[in-house]
């Protein structure tokens, strides 16, 4: 097994508190991007280990 830390995708902004009563414009996919979309780590400090590790479980997981 493969730690692999990632997180939630940030939910869309106008489904937050502070925007709830703006106009959304032409987000009709948003939700489906937020419902089958991740976040893979990704930064300045990751090692070419690590990313091989990341590239090597998401072509498992394509499977």
């Amino acid at each position: 097994m493969t730690n692999i830390q990632a997180r939630p995708l940030w939910g869309l902004i106008h489904q937050q508190k502070p925007y709830l009563n703006n106009q959304a414009y032409q987000i009709e996919k948003a939700q489906y991007y937020v419902d089958h979309l991740i976040n893979i780590p990704c930064s300045s400090n990751l090692t070419e280990e690590e990313v091989e590790i990341v590239v090597e479980w998401l072509k498992e997981f394509k499977k």
